[in-house]
């Protein structure tokens, strides 16, 4: 069931989010050896709304056409965890892990975000 588009004041329904995703950032250590060593940690978990990107929609938003695009409508919890593109999402059912290439405000308070993400193979 695809999420219906809603306006700023409407609600969110429950049942529309179905999948939960772990929000992870990329953190760096020393390996002891003069390098660093480099990997992915978790900050946080939501529940979300995925839906597969048509080909036209992906392009008119510049992503690219080598991986899977996705849009994911999620409530954002500000004071735990920051979403930007240098964040990843995985998706816990699948296993999948999205990459966010941009991040919308939908209703202008910090509370819903929709997120565009592609899928690397």
């Amino acid at each position: 069931m695809a999420l219906k588009k809603r306006g700023s004041g409407e609600q969110i329904r429950p049942g529309d989010m179905r999948h939960q995703v772990i929000i992870k950032r990329g953190t760096s250590t020393d390996d002891g050896h003069g390098g660093r060593s480099a990997s992915w940690a978790e900050v946080g978990r939501a529940w979300a709304n995925l839906k597969p990107v048509s080909v036209n929609r992906a392009l008119s938003y510049g992503l690219t056409l080598t991986n899977k695009a996705y849009e994911i409508d999620m409530v954002y919890e500000n004071s735990k965890y920051t979403i930007d593109e240098d964040a990843i999402l995985e998706v816990k059912a699948t296993g999948q892990t999205l990459y966010i290439q941009s991040v919308l405000d939908v209703d202008m308070r910090n509370y819903r975000y929709t997120i565009f993400a592609t899928e690397k193979k």
